[in-house]
């Protein structure tokens, strides 16, 4: 399960926040915590092992102005 294409995917989705569209592609996930987004080829099995628990924060990605 990659990031972006599944969890955050669902995280944005009508069966998660139902983060309108537009606004899904400035968010981040991050484990709990963290100050670092998570890779978007972060596979989720290497983050919590058989039957541990995982927490991710959903946040407002960087915003760079130029």
């Amino acid at each position: 399960v990659l990031f972006r294409s599944k969890v955050l995917d669902w995280a944005t989705g009508s069966d998660g926040f139902n983060v309108p569209e537009g606004d899904r592609d400035d968010l981040v996930l991050r484990l709990k915590g963290s100050t670092e987004a998570l890779d978007s080829d972060t596979h989720i099995g290497t983050l919590a092992g058989k039957g541990d628990g995982l927490a991710l924060d959903l946040l407002p990605g960087d915003k760079f102005a130029g």
